[in-house]
């Protein structure tokens, strides 16, 4: 060919580039036409390639861009690439400097394999970039020009005809017969199939099911559970496919083998054909999520009183099996809180008891936990403080700082951990009951444990002032006693603190800037002392203590 008849062509290319910028930048039928007349045949030193850019005359964004490469010996490889325009990214588009060849190079957005790529009409994987040739450099300065100006348009395009405003059914609707069987392999087929519950409008289930297993699985969860910002459409191979994760990757998805309960995971992922499909699904559950944030919400129990969120704290504890697992739960909801959980598993059994006021959970640290299948909402004390009694066999056994209630399911720990929650702030601002002197020392008495006496009492002769007190404790099976004489105006109230090693749990007094003023007698021999300990039966009695002997003190000092 002439080198007269190459400036012909190419300046009737620039032409034709130019009339289609120039009409309007948007217009992506002008803009793909002045593709298809840019890209064409070009030869290089050893090879002539035969170019034909397309674009689907109802899909205008969807690209066929077929190369048929002629080396010297006339063997002929022909390739193509199918893609979405406006997947790709304009800035990436480079002319790659080379002594004899000049080709445009474009790369995908983030480098991800959506382009599907073909050899000799055979389907050969997923690709991230597309190569096209041209005869010098200011045609190669015109295609990327007219590329340039394409992707936008193409995207606007796509998204009008796959974008979430563009499906005219209920998106739930949709998401379910959208997800169905899919080829992942030349002989692999995944079966799937989706359900929303009903009365749980953002609870779906997803089954699935390969031709090459005889194990059917599923999982469910709630599309509130899922992080908008992990959504992804995938390729691997020849599978195509949608996956995410739930928000603070929480093992909220329940895995099913063969309708069993067999694991909690944080990420799911779905198959499905085509690329338009899957962008368009990733879509469609982004815009979900919101919708089931808003159910969980009105889900969620808002008590009118304390009353109520007792009422509705004891009706969602409720007894289930999960899994292998049966679990029992029974409360009683007073001054103070009796729990019993009973969990078996076969013919294995485990029942522990516990005993705690809701006041001293901290309302910041109610957790759903998720331990393999086992779902609970976890309670810690404020201040990392072992104020939950543990019983063994009906008996005081031990103190603890956190404690686990059960949960049938992430729904029920939702609606526990809202009524904890609401139960833990309204009852720590309840003021504790403060006694008299007589209900005081009658604490004292049976507060002692076995092999142990206490008394309180006023100092012998000190009939008229309430304020001398005398502390007796004696060790029955050794026979040690021990005596503390003090005056209630020289100890620390706001250094009362209540002390708890193992199963016994007390009240711990000492001096205002410990000073050893109290006069302390061990079988007799004198001494002094800054601190004593008076030991009671439970936390509840000793918290009772702590608030008479404050209130009986701000009376000493008053009258002092």
């Amino acid at each position: 060919m002439s080198l007269f008849k190459i400036t012909a062509i190419s300046a009737l290319i620039l032409l034709s580039i130019q009339v289609a910028i120039a009409q309007s930048p948007a217009n992506l039928d002008s803009l793909t036409q002045a593709l298809n007349t840019a890209i064409t045949a070009v030869e290089t030193a050893k090879e002539v390639y035969q170019q034909n850019f397309e674009a689907d005359a109802s899909r205008p964004w969807a690209i066929n861009l077929t190369i048929v490469e002629t080396d010297r010996k006339a063997r002929e490889t022909t390739y193509r690439y199918a893609f979405n325009l406006g997947d790709l990214d304009r800035y990436t588009i480079s002319i790659e400097d080379s002594k004899k060849e000049l080709p445009l190079e474009v790369k995908t957005k983030n480098k991800k394999d959506l382009i599907k790529y073909y050899e000799e009409g055979e389907f050969d994987g997923y690709t991230d970039e597309i190569k096209i040739w041209a005869t010098d450099i200011d045609e190669a300065r015109a295609i990327e020009k007219l590329l340039d100006a394409a992707i936008p348009p193409a995207e606007i395009a796509w998204s009008a005809q796959y974008g979430v405003e563009a499906i005219d059914t209920d998106l739930r609707k949709w998401l379910v017969s959208n997800i169905k069987e899919t080829a992942v392999d030349e002989d692999e087929a995944i079966r799937q199939a989706a359900e929303f519950d009903e009365n749980r409008k953002d609870q779906i289930l997803i089954h699935q099911k390969s031709s090459k297993d005889a194990t059917s699985t599923a999982m469910q969860f709630s599309l509130a559970d899922l992080d908008p910002k992990s959504l992804q459409f995938e390729i691997k191979n020849e599978a195509l496919f949608v996956e995410g994760q739930t928000r603070k990757k929480t093992d909220y998805i329940e895995y099913y083998e063969n309708d069993v309960l067999d694991d909690m995971k944080d990420e799911f992922r779905v198959y499905l054909p085509d690329v338009d499909l899957g962008r368009q699904m990733a879509s469609v559950l982004d815009t979900l999520i919101r919708f089931g944030r808003q159910e969980v919400e009105n889900r969620l129990p808002v008590p009118a009183d304390y009353d109520d969120a007792v009422a509705l704290f004891e009706s969602a504890l409720n007894s289930f099996s999960r899994g292998a697992t049966k679990v029992t739960q029974e409360i009683k909801i007073g001054s103070t809180t009796d729990y019993t959980l009973t969990e078996q598993e076969e013919e294995d059994a485990e029942k522990r008891a516990y005993r705690f006021d809701f006041g001293d959970f901290d309302p910041a640290e109610i957790e759903i936990d998720v331990d393999k299948t086992a779902i609970a909402v976890e309670v810690k004390v404020k201040g990392n403080n072992k104020f939950i009694q543990v019983f063994e066999n009906e008996e005081p056994d031990d103190f603890d700082s956190d404690l686990r209630f059960r949960a049938s399911d992430v729904e029920n720990a939702r609606q526990l951990q809202a009524l904890l929650t609401y139960l833990a702030k309204e009852t720590a601002v309840r003021p504790v009951p403060v006694k008299d002197w007589a209900w005081l020392k009658a604490a004292v008495a049976e507060g002692a444990p076995k092999m142990l006496e206490q008394k309180l009492a006023l100092q012998a002769g000190a009939d008229k002032d309430p304020c001398k007190i005398t502390f007796t404790r004696i060790e029955t099976e050794k026979g040690e006693e021990e005596i503390f004489e003090f005056n209630l105006y020289d100890i620390n109230g706001e250094k009362a603190d209540i002390d708890i090693s193992g199963s016994e749990v007390g009240l711990e007094l000492e001096t205002i800037g410990k000073e050893d003023i109290i006069k302390y007698y061990e079988d007799g021999d004198p001494g002094f002392k800054d601190d004593f300990t008076i030991l009671f039966s439970d936390l509840e009695s000793t918290k009772i203590a702590r608030a008479t002997l404050k209130s009986i003190l701000e009376t000493c000092r008053s009258e002092d």
